[in-house]
């Protein structure tokens, strides 16, 4: 809808010289005042199991891993190195105590509870020992990623801008107009990309570089998405929220007051509930990246003279455990020095004297 006026294929079918059209066309309210809409024909979407729901979801870019070199503290918590760290002070404070018996205050009571303290920190140490030499193992060999925005509200208090194709969809008025907090902020946040025909895909491309710049993320239905990002050699590179924002249904659209649409309505009835659209569909879209990524792996065969998807570990793997070696070497030799200057010190001290003078 244009001043007023519907355009394209719509148009085509308002003024009469069309019957009616197939696209990606969603029933809403203003369409269906002016055209008549078939039984919807299928509904999509990724995180819900069949009858399967039409929505409208976004798009991200996934997050950077982190450096290899934090590897060796990835695999725990803040909070449990936190409980690892305090517990180990305090055990070491009571190993101190009961060695040199420094704490004179210490009766029986206290010393069995310092004793049983201990014993069940040698067990807890056990258990962590084993469980962050298999988590390291898995560390040092997969990525790990910051987490990700997988809701609403989280993406409306992030940076993130929020970029869609201006190709007449009702979104951007639905977002400005939204009474939820967190929709009506993704409406404030809404860049548009300009509807170029003379593009390959029509200026949506620039919505893509606005979300592989990570700046924006992009709100579409996900097929088109799915299918726009994969086509254009980037489906690894970006992921879904799981919270979508709106739900619809797909349908053809007719003039109004066609006296024949019911048959068209009794065809698409039985080949939905025989399960043959969303066959088609699966079948359709499995064919399509199948055929995406066997290009992309002939691609990297010629380039690369190798179409091996194994990988050995190298000293990349290896940086955090190589940092925390150096560390300690690093450290322990600083307490060696010490060491030495202490009884350096000491001997100059009673001896009056330095202790390689009158050898």
């Amino acid at each position: 809808m244009e001043n007023g006026s519907w355009t394209g294929m719509l148009g085509d079918v308002y003024r009469g010289e069309k019957q009616m059209t197939i696209n990606y066309f969603t029933v809403t309210r203003q369409r269906a005042q002016d055209f008549d809409f078939s039984v919807s024909y299928f509904t999509e979407g990724c995180w819900v199991s069949w009858p399967i729901i039409h929505r409208f979801g976004i798009t991200l870019l996934v997050p950077v891993p982190y450096p290899r070199w934090t590897s060796v503290v990835r695999p725990f918590t803040g909070p449990v190195w936190a409980a690892t760290a305090g517990l180990l002070l305090l055990a070491t404070a009571f190993l101190y105590a009961l060695a040199k018996r420094r704490i004179p205050a210490i009766d029986a009571f206290f010393l069995v509870l310092m004793r049983m303290f201990l014993a069940a920190w040698w067990v807890a140490g056990f258990v962590l020992v084993v469980c962050y030499t298999g988590n390291l193992i898995a560390v040092l060999t997969v990525p790990t990623f910051p987490s990700r925005i997988h809701t609403i509200e989280e993406l409306a208090e992030s940076p993130y801008r929020l970029c869609m194709h201006d190709f007449g969809e009702f979104v951007p008025e639905a977002l400005a107009t939204a009474t939820e907090w967190a929709l009506f902020t993704l409406g404030a946040k809404l860049d548009l990309a300009p509807f170029i025909p003379e593009m390959p895909y029509e200026g949506a491309e620039g919505c893509v570089e606005m979300v592989l710049a990570g700046t924006h993320a992009q709100i579409d239905t996900l097929s088109y998405m799915e299918v726009l990002y994969i086509n254009l050699g980037h489906g690894s590179r970006i992921y879904t929220m799981k919270e979508q924002v709106y739900k619809g249904n797909l349908a053809f659209v007719f003039q109004k007051g066609t006296p024949w649409k019911f048959k068209f309505d009794d065809g698409l009835q039985r080949m939905v509930e025989a399960g043959l659209v969303h066959k088609w569909y699966s079948d359709l879209m499995g064919e399509f990246k199948m055929g995406i990524e066997e290009q992309l792996q002939d691609l990297c065969f010629h380039h690369q003279g190798s179409s091996s998807q194994l990988q050995s570990l190298t000293l990349a793997h290896l940086q955090g455990p190589l940092y925390l070696l150096l560390t300690g070497l690093i450290i322990s030799t600083v307490c060696f020095i010490g060491e030495q200057l202490m009884y350096f010190l000491a001997f100059t001290t009673a001896s009056g004297d330095f202790p390689l003078q009158g050898r």
